[in-house]
């Protein structure tokens, strides 16, 4: 499996988040520090985005092995039917109506006027 894609947007946050997170750690005894930034709080929920990350990655990588599994029974069945109509052309015939019971496409037969062709007569040599 290919390693996971990259997000600016996830890579820029969790960059963010630690330095956010260090500069806490290192600011926080200061007075008048404001109490609600908490930098331990922050690196759990850092954790919690790269695991929800981890888990998306799993599921995309499912998701196209479902997928290809799916679009090659898909391919492999529309090849097996299409043996199948001409199997059922071949024995009825190309413009025959029974080949519409089979869900089979009727093909059309030539339109307009048919010509008798007769073979045109053979001249005979100069003697």
């Amino acid at each position: 499996m290919a390693g996971p894609r990259t997000s600016t947007r996830y890579d820029a946050l969790v960059q963010r988040i630690g330095r956010m997170a260090d500069g806490i750690s290192r600011h926080k005894g200061e007075k008048g520090f404001p109490a609600w930034l908490d930098d331990a709080d922050l690196l759990a929920k850092r954790q919690q985005l790269e695991v929800t990350r981890e888990h998306y990655e799993l599921l995309t990588a499912q998701a196209r092995q479902a997928y290809e599994a799916f679009d090659a029974m898909l391919s492999s069945l529309a090849a097996e039917m299409a043996q199948d109509d001409n199997a059922v052309h071949g024995f009825y015939g190309k413009h025959s109506a029974v080949v519409a019971e089979f869900g089979a496409k009727v093909l059309a037969s030539r339109a307009g006027r048919k010509v008798n062709r007769k073979p045109k007569a053979q001249l005979e040599p100069a003697k």
